[in-house]
């Protein structure tokens, strides 16, 4: 075949990128195919594979092909870009957590768990604006971002070391007459989370004017995303951001006021240190009083009021196997247990039962119109959500004549988008297989030469599909035909480029650099976490924690998390250091202690 492209090629290339779509067999087919053709030293195999199968094209068209549906079609970016950022001030390079963005199909988009309405698409580029009303504003930001996939290959002898995948760069107006802020992200757990993914008691808390002594501080106990508490005063007209995690109060309205930040410690200070949600920020108790260093966490469950929190992630297993959203379960602490179905309201749940020894909560149908037996557990190793706190898991059963169902559950609420959860979907699988074969045959330089591949492709391409096929036996689902678009017809007088690091040169690494740092680990300290074990993870982690995080992680993740997460996600390696916000907070937090004991 000529390599001069037609429109008739171009569109036989096109064919080809849906008919993988929706069988993606066919990509690990081609896999095997341009393996041979490398193995061989001769890339004319793949053409003639192309010819056997109807689509009279060539291996570069196939590529400029995926180029075009990258450019035209909104739903090749399907992701949860959990790990994102702004810029707090033009020019500073300092960041804080940013609103994630999720991309369900070419017409579903959420930022901050806000659907967006009105937004257009076009050269790989998302944009969207307030509305035409001040008054009465559609989506609750504006932006403009533009998307890049960053291969995982390239033509060098070793493979790349930095972030690899999906991505975006651009600005976020936060609010209306805001300034257009820099905004970053990348496939992965969602780092913005709402109040409710912060409940629970943190009443291991510390005070400092300098630094460096500490006295015991209040409480502060979230107890929803409506009620926090400072010690045992209610706060008054308090605010959230979920932009940083930022709660406030003042003295308008209260006798203290204070600013604290949340972040989920994934990483212990030391061998059996703390993991699980914390705070740090300043308190002042009295009206010109000096503002202290405030940090909390949250110490070892002892009682059932010192599980509090909103359960609001959970699942329930049906008799067919499959998962559906469960019912809310809020433990409030003063051992007050509610139930709420979804859709429904809250009910407090009569002489519910509580085994201090086996963190096991209990109540009947005797009392009660549904009867559960389930287990709290707190999980210390991250998911792949990246997920650790409270959980929960048991059966629970809503009625006299239902049979008990499996029952699972998270702290969260499901607007999160799965608190984060992600799962790879079969599109995004079949995008990257096809992404690392098509990236290597076309590259120009090396086409129809005789060029040797590297053997680290292959290797990874083996080891890809070795992950997906586990995960999804045989890549049999293919995606539905509505998101196997590849988009308008390929001009031949105006292709899509066939370089594969065109677009990722300048955008990502100029805006993303290693040098950006963020003032929110400035006064973290760490008297709190002195010590912090986990009397109840010692031996229930060991039992209950694999199911918890096989079965919450998987199942709340697939059907509690709104449509968002359904279908939506790649693996994630470490993002850049600018999005990892909690990576880098706890890089401070473990400075600080090692100075403070030194």
């Amino acid at each position: 075949m000529s390599s001069k492209p037609t429109q008739a090629s171009f569109d036989a290339a096109q064919s080809f990128l849906q008919s993988i779509l929706i069988n993606p067999a066919l990509a690990s087919s081609y896999s095997d195919v341009a393996q041979e053709a490398q193995a061989e030293g001769d890339l004319s195999l793949i053409e003639f594979y192309l010819t056997s199968l109807g689509h009279n094209t060539t291996p570069v068209q196939v590529y400029q092909a995926l180029e075009q549906m990258q450019n035209d079609e909104l739903s090749y970016w399907v992701g949860v870009y959990g790990k994102a950022s702004v810029e707090k001030s033009p020019g500073s390079k300092t960041y804080t957590a940013g609103p994630p963005l999720a991309i369900q199909d070419s017409n579903t988009v959420y930022v901050n768990n806000v659907k967006l309405t009105n937004f257009t698409f076009a050269n790989k580029t998302l944009t969207w604006t307030f509305s035409d009303t001040a008054s009465d504003p559609a989506n609750q930001t504006a932006g403009n971002v533009k998307f890049i996939d960053v291969p995982a290959v390239n033509n060098g002898a070793s493979p790349p070391t930095h972030y690899t995948g999906k991505e975006f760069v651009g600005t976020v107006q936060l609010k209306a007459g805001g300034a257009n802020a820099k905004y970053i992200g990348q496939i992965g757990p969602i780092t913005s989370l709402p109040l409710a993914n912060w409940s629970g008691s943190y009443a291991k808390a510390s005070l400092s004017t300098d630094g460096k002594t500490f006295t015991k501080g209040p409480a502060l106990i979230v107890k929803s995303a409506t009620e926090v508490l400072l010690g045992q005063t209610s706060l008054q007209n308090f605010t959230y951001e979920c932009i940083g995690n930022k709660l406030t109060w003042g003295f308008a309205h209260n006798s203290t006021a204070g600013e604290v930040y949340f972040l989920k410690i994934t990483k212990p200070v030391k061998p059996g240190g703390y993991i699980g949600s914390s705070f740090h920020g300043t308190l002042t108790q009295s009206q010109g009083g000096q503002s202290q260093q405030y940090n909390g966490k949250i110490p070892t469950p002892k009682t059932l009021g010192d599980w509090l929190g909103v359960y609001g992630l959970t699942s329930l297993k049906k008799s067919d196997g499959s998962y559906e959203e469960g019912p809310e379960l809020t433990i409030q602490g003063d051992g007050t247990v509610l139930y709420q179905e979804v859709g429904g309201t809250a009910v407090t749940i009569k002489n519910p039962s509580y085994n201090q020894s086996t963190y096991q909560l209990s109540w009947s149908l005797s009392d009660n119109s549904t009867e559960a037996t389930i287990t709290f557990a707190r999980i210390t190793k991250p998911t792949d959500s990246g997920y650790v706190g409270f959980s929960f898991h048991g059966t629970l059963q809503k009625s006299a004549t239902a049979t008990a169902e499996e029952w699972n559950g998270l702290v969260g609420s499901p607007a999160t988008n799965g608190s984060g959860g992600y799962k790879e979907s079969t599109v995004t699988k079949v995008f990257t297989i096809i992404g690392y074969v098509g990236a290597v045959i076309s590259i120009p330089s090396g086409l129809y030469s005789g060029y040797k591949f590297v053997k680290w492709v292959w290797k990874k391409i083996g080891k890809l599909r070795g992950e997906a096929d586990e995960s999804s036996p045989g890549l049999e689902d293919g995606v539905g035909q509505e998101n196997a678009n590849p988009g308008d017809p390929i001009d031949p007088d105006n292709p899509p480029p066939t370089n594969v690091s065109s677009d990722v040169t300048s955008d990502v690494t100029s805006d993303v650099t290693s040098d950006v740092t963020t003032d929110v680990t400035t006064d973290v300290t760490t008297d709190v976490t002195t010590d912090v074990t986990t009397d109840v993870t010692t031996d229930v982690t060991t039992d209950v924690t694999t199911d918890v995080t096989t079965d919450v992680t998987t199942d709340v993740t697939t059907d509690v998390t709104t449509d968002v997460t359904t279908d939506i996600v790649t693996d994630v390696v470490d993002v850049v250091d600018v999005v990892d916000i909690v990576d880098i907070v706890i890089v401070a937090e473990v400075e600080e202690e090692e100075n403070k004991g030194s």
